[in-house]
């Protein structure tokens, strides 16, 4: 019997892959409906009011390069739910962790465009690599509020009695390197240490069709060990893949301190709304360059339903190599 994953968990927060499959059943009228907005009624945040950390919001956009960004899309639902969501994966392009700095801007900033085309009042950055490549100005510069995982979770930091002095980062190779959340953190924190992980394997058993739970022990247990032994306990999760592993990384040590940036972004963007209506759900909008059936067994597991009725496909930038 093959094994189930676990629910994806929450985090012990203290107080990229290969293409999807083709799908048939997408047709070209999705690319027509995708020119409506879906909340056309809706005002766009003033930029004044974000950036006094307010913001009025019924529909927020996430784009990732493929799945990856389904963990911080459903970290906002979880404590708004009655917030609208469209979800952009570029999986036509995907992996990002390939493109040149050129080729990103162009694609990050096509897939901002598109959701604020779709009536978004409010944009979240769902892709680690995108966002090594943004830089703030170029976030600011939008009509409505843009929040980034990098951004959010140093916030979050700084927020916290007390920081840690040392801290290790989870990532794919290609965050690794390009060395953003390494810059970022010891420009805000004097004298942090930050301890850099390239996880390559990760990303390919999360997304495997066939669930490996031994082969996913044993990968965490060879990233995870040599931080555990050199006394590294906080430990940022640069991927938004991982928090899907949260269940594995606490099995094999409950005293680490996971901080996850999907949850950090969520309670940024929660805390500066309004306060919710009580009960209502919003709506939800998924779109894909290429969808497939990696997209849909990941959204069942990340949200917890079949997403497949509520997606359509949407050519947002066109392929590049």
């Amino acid at each position: 019997m093959q094994e189930q994953w676990p629910p994806l968990a929450g985090t012990q927060m203290p107080a990229e892959p290969g293409p999807d499959d083709n799908d048939s059943s997408i047709d070209s009228a999705s690319l027509a409906d995708a020119e409506t907005p879906l909340a056309p009624e809706s005002t766009p945040a003033d930029a004044s009011s974000a950036a006094a950390g307010q913001f009025s919001a019924q529909t927020v956009g996430v784009f990732d390069s493929g799945v990856g960004g389904f963990t911080v899309a459903q970290a906002i639902l979880s404590l708004r739910p009655e917030l609208n969501l469209v979800y952009f994966g570029d999986s036509l392009n995907l992996p990002y962790g390939e493109k040149s700095p050129q080729q990103l801007h162009r694609l990050s900033h096509g897939n901002i465009d598109f959701l604020i085309g779709r009536g978004c009042d409010l944009v979240a950055i769902g892709c680690q690599t995108s966002n090594s490549i943004l830089r703030q100005e170029e976030l600011d510069s939008y009509p409505v509020p843009v929040l980034d995982l990098v951004g959010t979770t140093i916030q979050w930091l700084r927020e916290q009695a007390q920081r840690p002095q040392r801290i290790a980062i989870l990532a794919t190779p290609a965050t690794i390197r390009a060395r953003y959340w390494e810059r970022q953190l010891e420009n805000a924190f004097t004298g942090i240490r930050v301890r850099p992980v390239a996880c390559p394997e990760l990303v390919p058993l999360i997304e495997a069709q066939v669930h490996d739970r031994q082969r996913i022990l044993r990968a965490l247990q060879g990233y995870l060990e040599p931080l555990i032994d050199d006394g590294i306990s906080d430990i940022i999760l640069g991927c938004t893949h991982y928090p899907l592993l949260l269940d594995y990384i606490y099995e094999i040590d409950p005293g680490l301190n996971c901080i996850d940036p999907s949850q950090c972004l969520a309670r940024r963007l929660a805390a500066s709304l309004p306060a919710a209506p009580s009960g209502g759900r919003g709506q939800r909008h998924f779109y894909s360059s290429r969808p497939g059936e990696r997209f849909y067994v990941m959204g069942q597991r990340v949200f917890g339903e079949d997403i497949r009725p509520q997606t359509r496909m949407c050519i947002v930038n066109l392929y590049e190599d």
